[in-house]
This record gives structure tokens, C-alpha cells and sequence, in this order.
């Protein structure tokens, strides 16, 4: 079951992850900057297809790229998984360092959740050490449910994780707020856009 939901930003968008994105997920999950912060797994490109092909067959669980609408470049990955009824995780979300789309990829994954696929609330659990997501979260009021020992063991080490939740009802207040980084962030996409052509 492929899903094709797809959701475009001030600057970024979200599409589907396809086969082809394989390469670029591991790369990405592999790069020291980020994989301090996520689970471990198989990191060869091989597995990643042989996980792409049952994710393909799976219902409640939508897996993006995160592209800039000026040239199509991907800047990361996220889902929303665990469906059932009308709550779900969203996760799996890393950008390229130095990307500008953590505010608005978070905007475009909520704006998934609440307006494509009509969820009444989204969790998300991060490593307690990931301090510049959980504040961000803290940002645009994500309620703190919980913190998680020993969640993920990262490096042979039990890591901690905060789980947090957003509402519907939260977002009325916490999407305008999200949305306000993202368009900072994406007039600094813009204009970076600009001088290199």
C-alpha cells in the first residue's frame, strides 16, 4: 500500500519516500551529527530497501522526504506511524546538518496529522540528550506526557526520552507559532536560494 499524501510549505515540502530515497536515509542516519539520536539498525543501504518494501505494505504509516520546493533537493526525512484510531507517533525525522527545515517540517507533519489524516493527537518521543528538539518542541506546546527510561540504547549506552504530545485543540495556539519559525526560516531559504543562482 503506497501512500502518496503530499503536503507543500513555504519552503519545503513533503513527498513520499520512494526506493530511490534508500541511499540518502542511510547516509543521513549514519552521519555522526545525527546518530547520536536514533536508533540503532542494520545501516546498509540493502536493509533500508528490504524495510522501504514492507513499510510500502503497511497501513498507518506514512514515511515523507523533506524537499525544498526551489530546487527539489531532499533536506531529511519523517513519518507518522502507529496509526490506531485517531492518535499516532510522528518520528523518524532527520535533516542534513545545517538544514534550515526543523521548524517547518515539524509544521508540515502536524499539519499532516490534523488536516490530511484528521488525527485528534500526535506523540513524539526524543532523546532527553537531543536538547535542541525538545526545545523546539517546548516552542510551539508540545505537552510533556512522560520521560522514558532507558528508551533507545545508542552506542551500547541506555538513553532517556521525553514524550511529548500535541493535541488538535493545543495546535489551534501551536500551529501559528510553528508556522511563524517556519516562514523565518524560509525567507533565510529564500534569499540563500537567491545568491546562488
Amino acid at each position: 500500500m503506497r501512500h502518496d499524501l503530499r503536503l507543500d510549505g513555504p519552503a519545503f515540502r513533503l513527498r513520499p519516500v520512494d526506493l530511490s530515497d534508500a541511499e540518502g536515509i542511510v547516509a543521513l542516519r549514519r552521519d555522526p551529527r545525527r546518530s547520536s539520536f536514533i536508533h540503532e539498525t542494520d545501516s546498509s543501504v540493502a536493509a533500508q530497501i528490504r524495510w522501504l518494501e514492507a513499510y510500502f505494505e503497511r497501513e498507518g504509516d506514512y514515511y515523507w522526504a523533506i524537499e525544498r520546493r526551489s530546487d527539489g533537493s531532499t533536506e531529511g526525512f519523517l513519518g507518522i506511524y502507529d496509526v490506531v484510531g485517531n492518535q499516532a507517533e510522528w518520528g523518524r525525522w532527520v535533516l542534513r546538518p545545517g538544514s534550515l527545515a526543523a521548524p517547518e517540517s515539524a509544521w508540515l507533519v502536524h499539519e499532516a496529522g490534523f488536516t490530511l489524516l484528521t488525527l485528534e493527537s500526535l506523540l513524539t518521543r526524543t532523546l532527553v540528550e537531543n536538547r535542541a528538539v525538545v526545545a523546539l518542541h517546548g516552542r510551539y506546546g508540545v505537552q510533556t506526557v512522560r520521560t522514558l527510561p532507558a528508551y533507545a540504547v545508542i552506542d551500547g549506552v541506555p538513553q532517556d526520552a521525553v514524550e511529548g504530545r500535541m493535541t488538535r485543540a493545543l495546535w489551534t495556539d501551536g500551529g501559528p507559532a510553528l508556522l511563524a519559525m517556519a516562514e523565518r526560516a524560509a525567507a533565510l531559504v529564500t534569499r540563500s536560494a537567491g545568491t546562488r543562482r
